[in-house]
């Protein structure tokens, strides 16, 4: 901001001098009417500023920080067929809104890294080939959850719940231990054909510290290939062979309905986003607005 200083002199009508100091201009001999008229322009620029100011925080606070619209404290469960975009859609979250985020799978093996005694019990069974008991997994979420509580951030689950026992616990856990977080279900709808093309086309880098994901469709990814973050090589995630594509959409199928029926006894709204044929931004921009 530059502070402008009038000083007028009698007898003179034309100013002769404008001097500048620091965040100041000086300016000398000026008649009284260029006096007057200096400073009604002076206050009309000034109002001037202020206005643009405010404009451009509210901008800020509307598109930067859409948390100011979010109610505090919400858990966001999304929820969708594998390879709908739930993963990046809450990445993108975690890094625009500084959310935090929760993938069951990624916990899974932190627990096992770790040796934590669930993760021990988690180990047991995956060795011997054995689905991990809904127990387990709620446990580890339960314990995760409250200890994130403190931050006061808003939490998205990515993967859970997935059967509708599940589902009965984490509203038992958010009734117990966290009373003031408000659930949201958000269910990405998008046509199989889509997920399918999708999914064996997806391609993660296996660089453990990236784990970025990408698709054979976009410019410059292909089998075998470098990632465009690291330079780490570019695999098929087991989950994506087209085998263990079609046993996951089975058991997806069967407790989609249960766990959407269940949240809707529970008196939980689903609310639910059309992202067939649109890009990451597109999906992101979508969430975003419902906020």
């Amino acid at each position: 901001m530059i502070l402008v200083l009038v000083v007028p002199e009698k007898n003179i009508k034309n100013v002769v001098a404008i001097k500048r100091k620091g965040n100041m201009l000086l300016i000398k001999n000026i008649s009284k009417i260029n006096m007057l008229i200096c400073l009604i322009l002076l206050t009309a620029l000034t109002s001037c500023k202020k206005n643009k100011d405010n404009e451009s925080k509210n901008k800020i606070d509307t598109k930067g920080n859409s948390m100011q619209k979010i109610q505090p404290k919400t858990i966001f469960s999304f929820f969708g067929a594998p390879g709908s975009g739930k993963g990046t859609l809450a990445e993108q979250a975690v890094e625009k809104f500084g959310f935090l985020s929760l993938s069951t799978g990624d916990l899974l093996r932190e627990n096992i890294s770790k040796g934590t005694q669930i993760g021990k019990k988690v180990k047991d069974f995956l060795d011997s080939g054995q689905l991990v008991p809904d127990e387990l997994v709620t446990d580890m979420v339960q314990n995760w959850l409250i200890e994130k509580k403190e931050t006061g951030k808003s939490i998205i689950l990515d993967g859970f719940p997935r059967t509708k026992e599940q589902t009965q616990n984490l509203i038992d856990i958010i009734n117990e231990n966290l009373p003031e977080y408000k659930l949201r279900v958000i269910a990405l709808d998008i046509p199989e054909e889509e997920i399918l093309a999708r999914l064996t086309g997806r391609r993660i880098c296996s660089n453990k510290e990236c784990k970025a994901v990408f698709n054979i469709s976009e410019p410059g990814i292909k089998d075998g290939g470098k990632c465009p973050k690291c330079g780490g090589t570019l695999i098929i995630r087991q989950d994506d062979k087209p085998e263990v594509i079609k046993d996951r959409f089975d058991v997806y199928k069967k407790n989609e309905t249960e766990i959407l029926d269940f949240y809707k006894s529970a008196g939980k709204n689903i609310e639910t986003l059309d992202i067939s044929k649109l890009n990451k931004e597109e999906v992101f921009d979508k969430f975003n607005n419902i906020l």
